[in-house]
């Protein structure tokens, strides 16, 4: 389950959302770029061997894109990311289910220009 969590605490440090191209794109702060077809389910078992094989599922629900990722050992993180109010910030909606006790918490990105 720390795997799990491990995951759900990684944020990357920008998100890009491309509808034409139906692409999901995030950008680690060592500026390594990992990028997901929207409406597909991908799995990969990454360099950190601390993780094991995640299997990532993005789609759109509704005007949220949820991104839904299952750890080989047991596990679900998923983000729900969607437009804020005043339309210049995304929030995104972050649930760590791993064990008996779930949690969940927010982040937020400002929009670049």
């Amino acid at each position: 389950m720390r795997q799990t969590i491990v995951l759900g605490h990684r944020a990357p440090m920008r998100v890009r959302i491309d509808p034409r191209a139906r692409t999901f794109t995030t950008v680690d702060s060592a500026g390594v770029e990992e990028s997901w077809r929207i409406g597909k389910t991908v799995e990969v078992a990454p360099e950190d061997s601390v993780l094991g094989t995640v299997e990532t599922s993005v789609r759109w629900k509704g005007d949220a894109l949820v991104v839904e990722r299952r750890v080989d050992g047991g596990g679900k993180v998923r983000e729900s990311y969607g437009v804020g109010l005043d339309a210049t910030r995304m929030v995104v909606f972050v649930e760590i289910s791993a064990g008996p006790f779930p949690t969940s918490f927010r982040r937020q990105y400002r929009k670049e220009e």
